[in-house]
């Protein structure tokens, strides 16, 4: 948690100590490839633009991306996943079966078709990873919603005449909320290595707007005499996705009432 709001805090001061014109992507060639200095605390790109500067845009970037297919994924998917389990019957069979063609593709191979067929940029990718992640969370729900459909508090509100959709928005959703969030906290982290993959292939954020995989895809023509300019990059995609992981873990522990003693 320490770890993720240090990068949060980052990201959000970062407009206020550099200007986005002239420090990220303003080129300066007569900088290029400078070391680290007390003025560029990690060095300069290959264009002269300060490494440090473009690695804290870069987590805006990467930060908004995961929280926004997370959120869009786990909405649509869990509303076709909850409707999927409560009704069953047809439904779910229907509903389940296009889930499963779609789990059969590899997320990232369906992102990057998307992608392909809609065009590089921010929106685009956002899109193409939300759609790779529906499927699963669609599943998820309906496995969470299955058991508890049952329960003998929704048999009560059955009897009581209770609405068909507070029912499951207003009782089974709350008591399922437990293990999507533990399980959106790791999706977050898998979608930055996702978007950063995407954009290392030049199929997700376009130059010069700074984003970690853009980044590293511009630097790994000089790693052998500019290290920095993977390295970096590559240590804040580390520390992004270990730390959602770690706080994920920390989350189940916490939620999960077989762990409390």
């Amino acid at each position: 948690m320490v770890i993720f709001i240090l990068l949060v805090i980052i990201a959000l001061i970062s407009p206020m100590i550099y200007d986005y014109n002239t420090d990220i992507v303003t080129q300066n060639l007569r900088n290029r490839l400078q070391p680290p200095t007390s003025e560029h605390p990690l060095g300069t790109d290959a264009f002269g633009r300060d490494v440090f500067a473009r690695i804290a845009y870069g987590a805006r970037v990467s930060l908004l991306i995961g929280f926004i297919v997370v959120g869009a994924s786990l909405v649509i998917g869990g509303f076709i996943g909850a409707i999927a389990g409560y009704f069953g019957g047809i439904l779910d069979n229907v509903l389940m079966r296009i889930m499963d063609v779609f789990l059969a593709i590899p997320q990232i191979l369906l992102a990057i078709a998307v992608v392909a067929a809609l065009g590089p940029g921010i929106t685009n990718l956002i899109i193409a990873l939300t759609i790779s992640m529906i499927p699963a969370y669609a599943r998820l729900l309906r496995s969470l919603i299955l058991p508890l459909k049952d329960a003998e508090y929704v048999e009560a509100a059955k009897a009581s005449g209770t609405n068909t959709w507070k029912i499951i928005f207003g009782h089974l959703l709350p008591n399922a909320m437990g293990p999507l969030i533990v399980n959106s906290t790791l999706a977050v982290g898998k979608t930055i290595v996702s978007a950063a993959g995407m954009s290392f292939l030049g199929l997700g954020i376009s130059p010069p707007n700074p984003e970690w995989g853009a980044m590293l895809s511009e630097g790994k023509e000089y790693i052998r005499y500019a290290p920095n300019l993977v390295l970096y990059p590559g240590m804040a995609i580390m520390l992004a996705v270990l730390s959602l992981n770690l706080l994920g873990d920390g989350l189940n522990d916490a939620l999960d009432p077989r762990l409390k003693q």
